[in-house]
C-alpha cells in the first residue's frame, strides 16, 4: 500500500515530517482475502531529514541610496533584503522613476545570500529635483529569484522613501 501527500503551499516542516503508527482508517478498512484485518501497527521510520518547504522567499526590507544629488555616471544601488537565502539567474530589476522617465535598477550580486543587490546608472539628461520613485513590484525581466528549495520569490515590495535622492545629471 502506498500513501501519498500532496505539498501545497503555504506548508512548511523545517524539522522533519512526522509518521505516527497506528495507521488511521478514516472510516476505511484493510484487510487481506480472507477479510482478516490488517495489523494497522508499524514501526516509524526516521524521517528527521523529510522536510518541506512549499513557501517563497519574501522581500522584508528594500534599503535605498543615500539622500543625495547623483550626478552622470554616479550609481544608486538598492539592497533588497529576502527572509531566506535566494538564488537568481538573469537579470531582475527594480522599476525606477527619474523625473518623467523609466530607469531600471539591473540584479548586481548578492545571489546565494539573503541580500540582493541592484544598480541604476546616473545617466546624462537625467533630472529629478523633488527626488526619484520606485513601483512597489519587483520587474522578473524574464529572470528568477529562487530559494534552495526552488520556490519562486514574492515579488511585492515596500518601496523606500526616495524624495531626497536627487538627481542632476544635465
Amino acid at each position: 500500500i502506498v500513501f501519498r501527500k500532496t505539498i501545497v503551499s503555504p506548508e512548511v516542516d523545517t524539522d522533519g515530517v512526522a509518521i505516527s503508527s497506528p495507521v488511521g482508517l478514516n472510516a476505511g478498512t484493510i484487510k487481506d482475502s480472507s477479510t482478516i484485518n490488517a495489523v494497522l501497527t508499524f514501526t516509524v521510520p526516521n524521517t528527521s531529514g523529510v522536510l518541506v518547504d512549499s513557501q517563497g522567499p519574501q522581500i522584508t526590507l528594500v534599503s535605498a541610496p543615500l539622500d543625495a544629488t547623483y550626478v552622470t555616471g554616479q550609481n544608486l544601488n538598492f539592497a533588497v533584503d529576502y527572509n531566506e537565502a535566494v538564488t537568481v539567474t538573469g537579470t531582475p530589476r527594480l522599476t525606477l522613476n527619474v523625473g518623467g522617465t523609466t530607469r531600471y535598477a539591473n540584479y548586481l550580486s548578492g545571489s546565494g545570500t539573503s541580500t540582493l543587490i541592484f544598480r541604476s546608472s546616473i545617466v546624462s539628461n537625467d533630472v529629478n529635483a523633488n527626488g526619484i520613485s520606485m513601483t512597489a513590484s519587483m520587474d522578473m525581466n524574464g529572470g528568477t529569484i529562487q530559494d534552495v528549495s526552488t520556490n519562486n520569490a514574492g515579488t511585492s515590495l515596500t518601496a523606500p522613501l526616495l524624495t531626497g535622492v536627487m538627481v542632476d545629471a544635465i
